[in-house]
């Protein structure tokens, strides 16, 4: 009797592991899906927020910012080591020196600077931790880092892309 609980308790632990990798892909992808309707729906909340976050580090400094052009897409990415959603938005920021400071006589102080807003997915909620990836596009940030995220979406004009046809 007691080698037939053996067996079947055996039996349980050997599916348990065959089905552990397909179940846990299978749950990331629910996950992931689900972070993505929520940044459409919070994305207006979120650019706000990351405004007021960026604005308030200091960075760069001699600089205040004082506007923030939105790209319409985005790029999901998920982290190769531990499953962690970010979302890549270009941007196009406006700062204007403050007085007193060096670079308020630097005419390139006033030029627009292209870059990437980075947003992250956490305890099922976005977050807007206001760090940028200055002089990065979305797609060169993520040929920077290709070696820790993998692209799960393009969005684009509304329509997404998923990496397998990226």
């Amino acid at each position: 009797m007691v080698w037939w609980v053996a067996l079947v308790l055996g039996a349980f632990l050997l599916g348990c592991l065959l089905l552990w990798r397909p179940l846990s892909g299978f749950f990331q992808d629910v996950r992931a899906e689900k972070a993505k309707e929520l940044f459409a729906l919070e994305r207006e909340r979120l650019e706000a927020k990351f405004g007021d976050v960026a604005a308030a580090s200091g960075r760069p400094r001699g600089l205040r910012w004082k506007h923030i052009e939105w790209d319409d897409g985005v790029v999901f990415l998920r982290g190769k080591a531990n499953g962690e959603l970010v979302a890549l938005v270009g941007i196009t920021i406006f700062f204007e020196p403050i007085e007193g400071e060096a670079l308020e006589r630097n005419p390139n102080a006033r030029v627009p600077r292209d870059a990437t807003a980075v947003f992250q997915f956490t305890n099922q909620h976005w977050v807007a931790t206001g760090r940028v990836l200055f002089n990065m596009d979305p797609a060169l940030a993520v040929r920077h880092y290709e070696s820790k995220y993998e692209v799960l979406t393009i969005v684009q004009g509304g329509k997404q892309q998923h990496a397998d046809n990226a």
